[in-house]
């Protein structure tokens, strides 16, 4: 029955709306009437007639604030402010009607009707919504934010309306924060992540602190080495203020994240001066560092680059992918792969001396 009530269009879907708060606002009444005024059959023409004047006012109030194209899954303070807007209009436009028609003493019906038909029409909206919100979640992958600062937040609050994660709990150093739910999540403290990885079934940590120093990632990062579950950060915070990354694109943590310092750029004349034109090599050029130099290498176009390496696995790799960018770039760069030990000295002076290595 939910799968097809989902799958009716947007126009379906509205008039249901507008039939709901039909029935929601003449029960309210009813029931206020009953509650407020149980022996007295009085004035019953003149409440019908001022609740069928206010009737279709109050939803021309409902459809002028836009509560009937809010969509439920992602209701948000907008739509129940609308809700509220709505009700307190209609009560007190049957306050009016019900001093035209000579309906006194009348006020608590008023009161308990508007209470009621908030309750109603707010009320079930909102559990419609985590209703759904909890069904959209029960196949997304469970994660834990560490950082319930602003971009935690943001991320938390993208995850949700996304189709992918469910973040269940947040982590983070500030310990008044801690035993406190931000977004309905509750958060936690660091020496609590172990234990919250089991009790939420969590199989994901995203890192939110993009205005952290490297220092601080990286202690983060050490704590969080030894855990059994991957970990993924966010953009930093320069890629969210200029638009070029959503906070939701996750990242897998970066080298320069690891070395626990800020990274250093080149220097173009330098680089130029010892590079362009020259014969190149790298030792270990096949290991983590080694391979970074080759490729940020390469686009300063030196006229060899010899490769150095004692595995021949990695000497492999790193000459095919060198080769592969040259051919992208159309650089003209000769590219030498030399497998050997850098503690043969004979044959590092013998391949320096043979392509006249100069850097």
């Amino acid at each position: 029955m939910l799968a097809w009530l989902l799958t009716l269009p947007r126009s379906v879907k509205r008039l249901i709306s507008v039939c709901a708060d039909i029935f929601f606002l003449i029960s309210s009444l009813i029931a206020g009437y009953f509650l407020t005024q149980p022996a007295n059959l009085n004035h019953v023409p003149q409440i019908a007639i001022a609740f069928g004047i206010t009737l279709p006012i109050t939803l021309f109030i409902f459809t002028k604030l836009g509560l009937y194209r809010a969509v439920i899954r992602y209701i948000g303070q907008h739509a129940l402010g609308a809700v509220l807007a709505g009700i307190v209009s209609s009560a007190f436009v049957l306050a009016l009607l019900f001093g035209l028609l000579k309906v006194h003493d009348k006020g608590s019906l008023i009161f308990v009707y508007a209470i009621l038909a908030l309750i109603s029409s707010g009320g079930l909206r909102l559990l419609a919504r985590m209703f759904l919100v909890q069904r959209n979640n029960g196949h997304k992958e469970r994660v834990l934010i560490y950082g319930a600062g602003s971009s935690g937040r943001q991320l938390a609050q993208a995850l949700m309306n996304g189709e992918q994660y469910h973040p269940v709990v947040f982590v983070d150093d500030d310990t008044t924060l801690h035993r406190s739910t931000i977004l309905g999540i509750p958060v936690g403290s660091q020496a609590q992540i172990t234990s919250l990885i089991k009790s939420h079934n969590i199989s994901r940590i995203l890192l939110a602190v993009p205005s952290a120093s490297r220092g601080r990632r990286r202690e983060v990062l050490d704590a969080l080495e030894e855990l059994p579950i991957p970990v993924q950060s966010i953009p930093g915070m320069s890629d969210l203020i200029d638009g070029s990354m959503r906070i939701d694109e996750l990242q897998d943590v970066k080298i320069e994240d690891l070395l626990g310092r800020d990274p250093v750029a080149p220097k173009n004349k330098l680089m130029l001066a010892n590079i362009a034109g020259k014969a190149v090599m790298v030792t270990g050029a096949g290991g983590s560092i080694g391979s970074e130099l080759c490729r940020q290498i390469i686009n300063y176009e030196p006229r060899v680059l010899v490769l150095f390496e004692c595995s021949e696995f990695a000497l492999y790799n790193i000459e095919q992918e060198l080769s592969t960018l040259i051919k992208q770039l159309q650089l003209d760069v000769q590219i030498v792969p030399i497998m050997g030990s850098v503690q043969r000295q004979s044959l590092l002076e013998n391949v320096m001396r043979a392509f006249s290595v100069q850097t």
